[in-house]
C-alpha cells in the first residue's frame, strides 16, 4: 500500500473518533493532512475558509511535526483572509486584493505546495507500526504515534559555574525560565529557542 493511502487510513480511522478521546499525535496528523489538503485543492484561500477557526491549532501541529516553515508560509497568508467570498459557482475567490498581494500568495502557495509531498512523508514515522508476520492490527499498547518534545540540555550557573541538567520541552517554540542553581542556590535566567524535538538556541543570563 502506497504511504498516503496508509496515512489516508489511518487518519480516516481517527476521525471517526470522538476528539476528546484522540492522543495528541493522531490530532497532529489529522491536521496536517486535512490542511495540506485543503491547500492542494483549494489554496490558501480555502485554507482560510475552511480552517481558519482552527489555524493557531493547525499551526502548532504542523510545528510539533517538524513544519514548521509550513506553519510560518501559511500563516503568511493570513492577510487575504478578510476578502474571502463564495459566489453562485461555489469557486473560492479572495476579493479585493492588490496586485502585489495577488503576487505575494502566488509565491506564498508555490513554497508550500513544493514542500507538501515532504511533509506527508515525514508523518508516516508518526504512524502505528505493524509487524511483518502477519499481524494486520497496530500494537495499540507499544506502537502509538510518539514524538518525543522533552530534550536533557546542560547548563552552566552563571555565578559559580557549576553545571547542571535542565528537561526542555521543545513542543514550545519560544520559552523564558528561572531556575536556582544546585550549588550556590542563585537564580538565574534560561532563555531557550526551540524546534519540536531540538533546542536551536539557549542563552543563560545572571
Amino acid at each position: 500500500m502506497e504511504e498516503f493511502e496508509v496515512i489516508e487510513e489511518f487518519v480516516r480511522k481517527w476521525e471517526s473518533e470522538p476528539p476528546f478521546g484522540r492522543r495528541p499525535e493522531q490530532q497532529w496528523v489529522i491536521d496536517v493532512v486535512r490542511s495540506l489538503e485543503t491547500v492542494e485543492n483549494h489554496g490558501l484561500v480555502g485554507f482560510w475558509r475552511f480552517h481558519g477557526q482552527n489555524s493557531e491549532r493547525i499551526f502548532q501541529s504542523l510545528r510539533l511535526t517538524g513544519n514548521s516553515e509550513l506553519a510560518r508560509d501559511i500563516g503568511a497568508s493570513a492577510f487575504c483572509r478578510p476578502s474571502i467570498e463564495t459566489p453562485s459557482d461555489k469557486v473560492l475567490v479572495a476579493t479585493h486584493l492588490s496586485p502585489q498581494d495577488k503576487e505575494r500568495m502566488k509565491r506564498l502557495l508555490f513554497s508550500i505546495t513544493d514542500r507538501i509531498e515532504e511533509a506527508r512523508e515525514g508523518l508516516v514515522a508518526l504512524l502505528p507500526r505493524v509487524e511483518d508476520e502477519g499481524e494486520s492490527e497496530p500494537d495499540t499498547e507499544s506502537s502509538e504515534p510518539t514524538l518525543n518534545v522533552e530534550v536533557t540540555e546542560r547548563v552552566g550557573c552563571p555565578y559559580c559555574g557549576q553545571f547542571m541538567e535542565l528537561v526542555i520541552d521543545t513542543s514550545i517554540a519560544q520559552q523564558r525560565s528561572t531556575t536556582d542553581c544546585e550549588v550556590c542556590c542563585r537564580p538565574f535566567e534560561v532563555v531557550v529557542e526551540c524546534d519540536p524535538g531540538k533546542v536551536l538556541a539557549l542563552d543563560v543570563g545572571a
